[in-house]
C-alpha cells in the first residue's frame, strides 16, 4: 500500500526564498504562501495578510481576478490554521509587489521560471535540497518522463479521451496495488483532484515509472492497438511487477 507523503505544502518542492525565509508554493492549485511572503519582508503587523485583504484595492484586484479565472475551481484564496494564508500565484505576487520592490522582483522571475518550465530551476532547488529530497525529486523527474512516453504510445497505439487514459493509469495502480487513483487518495486523505505522484515516496514513484516503461515496451513490442486492449496490457504487466514486490 503506498505511504502518506509529504503534503504539498512541505519543503520537498521548495523553489522560492528570499532573505532566508522559505516561501511554501501549493501547485496543485498554483497558490502561494502569503505568511511566508510577509514573514520574509520582515513581518511588518500593520503590512500582514489580513490587513491587505482589507484595501478597497486588493479586493477590487481579487474580484476583477475572479472574473477573468472562471475556468478556478476552488478559492483564490484559503486560510490553513497555523500554516497560514494562501493565496493564487497573482495575488501572492501583487502582495509581493506592496510588500516591498525586491521582494517582489524575486517571487515574479522565481514563479515565471517555474510555470515556462525553466529546466535550470531545477538545479537550483536540487542544491538547496536534503539528500533525500533530491532523491524524491530525481526519481519523480523520472517518473513524468515514463508516464509522457506511455501517454505518447497510448496515443499512437488507439487510446483516445479523457476516459480511456484514466483506465489504462487505474489499472497500473490496481495491478500494483489493487486500487484505483482515487481509492488510493482516500487512503491518503487527499483530495481528489490532487496529483497522486506528488504524494509517492521514492520507492512507489520507481515502482510506476518501471511498470509503465514495461508497459510502453509489450504495447509497442505486439503492436496493441485499441483502448481496451491497451488498457488490458497496462493491467497485465503491473501484475507481472506486482509479483516482483
Amino acid at each position: 500500500m503506498i505511504k502518506k507523503a509529504l503534503p504539498q505544502t512541505g519543503n520537498k518542492n521548495q523553489a522560492l526564498s528570499f532573505d532566508g525565509v522559505d516561501i511554501r508554493e501549493d501547485h496543485d492549485n498554483e497558490m502561494i504562501s502569503l505568511t511566508d511572503l510577509w514573514k520574509a519582508a520582515g513581518g511588518d503587523k500593520n503590512r500582514a495578510p489580513a490587513q491587505w485583504l482589507k484595501l478597497p484595492g486588493t479586493k477590487a484586484f481579487i474580484k476583477a481576478l475572479e472574473k477573468q479565472i472562471v475556468k478556478i475551481s476552488h478559492s483564490l484564496l484559503k486560510s490553513r490554521g497555523r500554516l497560514g494564508t494562501f493565496a493564487h500565484w497573482q495575488i501572492a505576487l501583487a502582495y509581493a509587489k506592496y510588500l516591498s520592490p525586491e521582494l517582489h522582483l524575486h517571487v515574479n522571475e522565481v514563479y515565471m521560471r517555474y510555470r515556462t518550465g525553466d529546466i535550470t530551476l531545477a538545479d537550483e532547488i536540487l542544491e538547496k535540497a536534503s539528500t533525500e529530497n533530491q532523491e524524491w525529486l530525481a526519481q519523480k523527474a523520472l517518473s513524468t518522463v515514463h508516464r509522457n512516453k506511455l501517454t505518447g504510445t497510448l496515443k499512437k497505439h488507439g487510446v483516445h479521451g479523457p476516459f480511456n487514459f484514466a483506465k489504462c493509469t487505474n489499472n497500473t495502480y490496481r495491478g500494483l496495488y489493487n486500487r484505483t487513483a482515487r481509492q488510493l487518495k482516500a487512503d491518503k486523505n487527499l483530495p481528489a483532484k490532487v496529483n497522486l505522484r506528488e504524494h509517492m515516496d521514492t520507492d512507489e514513484l520507481i515502482t510506476v515509472g518501471f511498470t509503465e516503461m514495461v508497459t510502453r515496451k509489450d504495447i509497442e513490442k505486439r503492436d496493441v492497438q485499441g483502448n481496451t486492449p491497451c488498457a488490458n496490457s497496462c493491467l497485465k504487466m503491473a501484475k507481472k511487477v506486482s509479483t516482483m514486490l
